[in-house]
């Protein structure tokens, strides 16, 4: 058997001509280099934006939503067991009179209110929409 007979693949360049082929025109994306502290400042003006759109408590309907399981809320006026005044709701009770209430995770609640519109008014929603973004 002879080695001069061998059949290259026609599939693969020939040896010889590799140096004069081009190789096919890559276009390239162009990678930019951030740095973490660029990426943070990027992420957190993503959020605040959202955060701002998402609490425009502008309407009753809003509010109403907000009061909420996983929320917290900052009344006008100082609650007992509340110094700050501020409540994280982990349940809303309502008794059959309309008359409403939140529950904190540790068992603390806050004092019955008529109606919920009556605890809306009595939350600070102002005060929430400045302060939670900023």
């Amino acid at each position: 058997m002879s080695t001069d007979n061998v059949t290259s693949n026609s599939n693969q360049p020939d040896q010889s001509l590799t140096g004069l082929s081009q190789p096919p025109n890559k276009t390239r994306k162009k990678r930019y280099q951030v740095t973490e502290q660029q990426f943070q400042a990027v992420l957190e003006r993503k959020i605040e934006t959202q955060l701002r759109e998402s609490l425009s408590f502008n309407s009753i309907e809003e509010k109403a939503a907000f009061l909420k399981p996983g929320n917290i809320v900052t009344f006008k006026h100082k609650l007992p067991g509340f110094p700050k005044g501020q409540i994280a709701i982990a349940k809303v009770e309502r008794n059959q009179s309309g008359a409403i209430k939140l529950i904190n995770p540790f068992g603390t609640e806050s004092p019955w209110y008529a109606s919920e519109h009556e605890l809306i008014e009595a939350i600070d929603w102002e005060w929430m929409q400045q302060n939670i973004i900023n």
